[in-house]
């Protein structure tokens, strides 16, 4: 019984002398460590990496409380969106289909005000009911002062004032009513041309015609995209890809419709008479839904549309206007990149709204709502350079190409 207690007071003793031998060990090991630290350059390089994790602090305290702006924005957008147009243009556009037919209003005079050239001027096409879709454009990429604050272009070189304008280019309504309410919203926002004659399919050639006209006389730009109320616009990435690539003076850009046969079916909305177009195939052209051109070409546009007869399919029509002038299109997949994919735009991962140009199949609160996530993605970017690099595990494709393959 002894033997064990001197046996257990032993193995105690050469515990605590192995754990003393141990700790002078670390000890000295850190003090070497610390000396060796304190001369010039090692102290140096301790002390910055000490700011940098100082300044990263500081960075995200910053970045959250950008993030906390951009959150307040996004919904005070959302919540003048709906009273706007709940309180407002939903009631008198519901008045006007029950209100008789009196005098047609004069709206020749209804052209936006263009006293300051943009660099890049965007006419979006759009239908007189189609108040709530252009409501949800000017609270969000539409209006200058609510798009990316980091735009930034050498505006004397190019001879600009501003970064960029939006113009929505309306047909009149046959209601009397609802271009009373057009006249209205033009009045309010100034940013609405309304064309002389009446809106519908076939008259879309018409219209674009007509928006060339006034663009030509009162807001030539450097560069113009034509686009529709249904797409969201990446209104950064477009004047990105303009100044930081190329100064184009024939630039022609979008998706490509590639060997297109004239329609002569007469019971299509696309029917194409021989008389109109005489040829088997149209030239290349790119996709109604946004295609982006050079501003110099625009008085040469018009000018050519006085000799060629329109045909009633607007993006067709364009791009003979743009054949006859000898300008060949360029393949863009950052504008329209998905719509030749058979998923819905819903089910992609938010980062593929972040890259493209123009994204078709957006419309209403859903343009508020995929601006906002831009803007934030944007200042967070390793989300997407993670997803892009992971993108084989993802569903969608990157891009859909034209052939479908």
């Amino acid at each position: 019984m002894n033997f064990e207690i001197g046996k257990s007071k032993m193995n105690r003793c050469w515990f605590k002398i192995i754990f003393s031998i141990l700790l002078t060990i670390y000890l000295l090991k850190g003090l070497i460590t610390f000396l060796s630290l304190s001369n010039g350059n090692s102290f140096l390089k301790i002390k910055t990496k000490f700011y940098n994790i100082k300044r990263t602090l500081i960075n995200l305290d910053s970045m959250d409380k950008h993030l906390k702006q951009l959150e307040d924005i996004y919904e005070q957008n959302v919540r003048e969106f709906y009273r706007i147009y709940n309180n407002y243009y939903k009631p008198r556009l519901t008045d006007a289909f029950h209100t008789p037919s009196s005098r047609p209003l004069n709206l020749n005079g209804v052209k936006p005000s263009c006293a300051n050239r943009p660099y890049l001027l965007i006419q979006v096409h759009s239908a007189p009911l189609n108040v709530k879709k252009r409501l949800a454009i000017r609270y969000s990429w539409g209006a200058e002062y609510n798009a990316f604050n980091t735009i930034e272009i050498n505006k004397s070189k190019h001879h600009v004032n501003r970064a960029f304008q939006t113009v929505f280019v309306i047909g009149r309504s046959g209601i009397h009513g609802v271009n009373k309410v057009l006249l209205e919203e033009s009045k309010a926002y100034k940013d609405v041309l309304i064309t002389n004659f009446t809106d519908s399919y076939r008259g879309l050639s018409r219209k674009t015609v007509y928006a060339l006209k006034w663009a030509s006389n009162n807001c030539l730009p450097m560069y113009m995209l034509k686009t529709d109320d249904d797409c969201y616009v990446n209104v950064k990435n477009i004047i990105q890809y303009l100044t930081n690539n190329f100064n184009p003076v024939n630039l022609y850009t979008g998706r490509i419709q590639w060997f297109m046969p004239a329609n002569r079916d007469t019971t299509s909305k696309f029917y194409v008479s021989e008389k109109d177009y005489p040829h088997f195939l149209l030239p290349p052209y790119a996709s109604g839904g946004g295609y982006l051109f050079s501003g110099a070409v625009i008085p040469r546009l018009v000018n050519a549309s006085k000799h060629i007869k329109l045909i009633p399919n607007e993006d067709a029509n364009f791009g003979i206007l743009m054949h006859s002038l000898n300008i060949k299109p360029v393949e863009n997949i950052r504008i329209l990149p998905y719509i030749y994919c058979n998923e819905s735009i819903w089910i992609r991962p938010t980062c593929d709204f972040l890259s493209p140009f123009v994204v078709h199949g957006v419309q209403n609160y859903a343009q508020i709502w995929v601006h906002h996530n831009v803007k934030i993605l944007n200042k967070i970017s390793g989300i997407c350079k993670q997803s892009l690099k992971y993108r084989r595990h993802l569903r969608p494709p990157l891009y859909c190409p034209t052939d479908n393959s």
